[in-house]
């Protein structure tokens, strides 16, 4: 039986007068969706942060877990420095997706339902090799060429 790839996804959004939120996720797209929607009430509403910045790579959750944290309790100098060191535009990473969270949500639950069907448990590889790579330049290559996905093997 072929064990399922993951991809776990540790990421910064930044508004323009440089506010920031740190998140993890195993579907970018769909959060990054959720984060433009600007739901009342919310943090990223409330301080219009909407700009995809920065976005990490990982195949392992608990990796992606310890670098969320590690990012989390970084200063703000430390996190404008990795943003720059990746993205020195500043440029939004998600400028050209479309439909996010539509578009996401449905791909997910068609993915779901052909897992179940194929008996596919969903089940974390248990190989702990530490495999990260920077996905910020990668997204930016794949947009220029016109590919959405990060389809680099770990």
């Amino acid at each position: 039986m072929l064990r399922r790839e993951y991809e776990f996804y540790v990421y910064i959004m930044a508004s323009r007068s440089h506010q920031f939120y740190v998140g993890m996720t195993n579907n970018i797209r769909s959060r990054v969706g959720q984060h433009k929607e600007a739901r009342p009430g919310t943090y990223t509403a409330r301080y219009s942060i909407n700009r995809l910045v920065c976005v990490q790579h990982f195949r392992y959750v608990l990796n992606a877990i310890k670098r969320e944290k590690e990012l989390k309790d970084w200063g703000r100098e430390k996190k404008i420095a990795l943003i720059e060191e990746t993205n020195p535009t500043w440029q939004d990473l998600s400028e050209g997706w479309s439909n996010f969270y539509e578009e996401t949500t449905a791909d997910s639950s068609a993915a779901l339902r052909n897992d179940k069907q194929k008996g596919n448990d969903g089940a974390e590889p248990t190989e702990k090799a530490d495999e990260t790579a920077d996905s910020s330049a990668a997204l930016r290559n794949d947009k220029q060429k016109g590919n959405d996905k990060d389809d680099q093997g770990d």
